[in-house]
């Protein structure tokens, strides 16, 4: 069998550390069962471009789907009460803003812009992630990839995997 035509399988993993852990661990089970060559490929979230200001600011940003949801999304998400509040908001915070913090520096929090602001310290739940996909299910084709144009890198490296271009032709 070509190497083309071989089944490809993906595996999408929030960049937190839920997901850092099943990731290694769905690694290690792959390795075991001597599957190395299966075809298979993990693959972790990026930071989107809408929140690398925050790790570059010195935030432990958690990535997940919904991180991908435009600014307007995220709106409508507060409007109407899909969102939840975080817990560990301490998490959040890197060991150099806890140092700077803990040596009489400013809140790191207060520093954002509300919008920074709201993708930290709140989250979606699973009856908000239902509610947001209900609500893009319901948009007109235009309006939806519009919502969904920053999940595009994370598709196009899937579907690279999955569906690798042919080899040109000699």
């Amino acid at each position: 069998m070509k190497q083309s035509e071989r089944l490809k399988a993906a595996a999408v993993f929030d960049n937190d550390a839920s997901g850092n852990f099943e990731r290694v661990a769905l690694g290690e089970e792959v390795t075991r069962m001597g599957l190395g060559n299966c075809g298979l490929k993990a693959f972790q979230l990026p930071v989107p471009l809408r929140l690398r200001s925050l790790v570059q600011k010195g935030f432990n940003v958690s990535v997940d789907l919904e991180a991908y949801y435009s600014d307007a999304m995220w709106d409508r998400a507060v409007e109407r009460g899909w969102l939840e509040p975080v817990a560990d908001l301490a998490g959040l915070l890197s060991t150099n803003l806890l140092n700077q913090m803990a040596a009489g520096g400013t809140n790191p929090f207060s520093e954002l812009e509300e919008g920074d602001a709201l993708r930290l310290q709140q989250k979606f739940g699973d009856r908000g992630k239902r509610q947001a996909s209900r609500a893009i299910g319901r948009m007109r084709q235009v309006e939806a990839e519009r919502e969904l144009e920053n999940f595009r890198p994370v598709i196009e490296k899937l579907r690279a995997h999955l569906f690798p271009a042919p080899a040109a032709a000699e």
